[in-house]
């Protein structure tokens, strides 16, 4: 299934955040700028910290704001019966990458490491496919533009 996203963006699910940091040096040994690819791990801290040493973006709502320092799918209003259930950064984050909340299936709150890559041309964006999948994923897809996804679709 092809999703659509604001610029044509690749993105796997992985094991582990060992293989996403090998799926990333890939990617960046192969051109690609930190500022197009972002990783989203279980955690919101462990994500920026990747982030800041691998030289790459942090996803929107991971980094700051008012739920950057909850769990990736928030925190029950139980646990503080003043206030209501909070939406962790999950949404926000799956958003910003340009992966579809329901191709992520809550992998990623499961323990598995998400890479998007955002790219700007055709050549770029099936490249990054490429590299993606030689980079051992457990899953892989894609979302194009919604111009790019006309032309396919004509």
């Amino acid at each position: 299934m092809t999703y659509i996203a604001e610029k044509n963006t690749a993105f796997a699910i992985y094991a582990t955040e060992e293989l996403a940091e090998r799926a990333v040096r890939l990617l960046l040994n192969n051109g690609y700028g930190g500022q197009s690819i972002c990783v989203l791990l279980p955690n919101n801290q462990s994500t920026r910290t990747f982030a800041q040493r691998m030289q790459t973006e942090v996803p929107v709502g991971v980094a700051d704001g008012p739920v950057a320092d909850l769990p990736l799918n928030g925190t029950g209003g139980f646990l503080d019966m003043f206030h209501e259930c909070q939406e962790g950064a999950l949404s926000t984050a799956l958003r910003d990458m340009g992966v579809p909340a329901d191709w992520c299936d809550l992998r990623v709150v499961g323990g598995k490491a998400l890479a998007a890559v955002k790219c700007d041309t055709w050549d770029s964006f099936f490249r990054a496919i490429g590299i993606l999948r030689y980079s051992s994923p457990s899953d892989l897809s894609w979302a194009l533009s919604v111009e790019n996804y006309r032309k396919v679709d004509s």
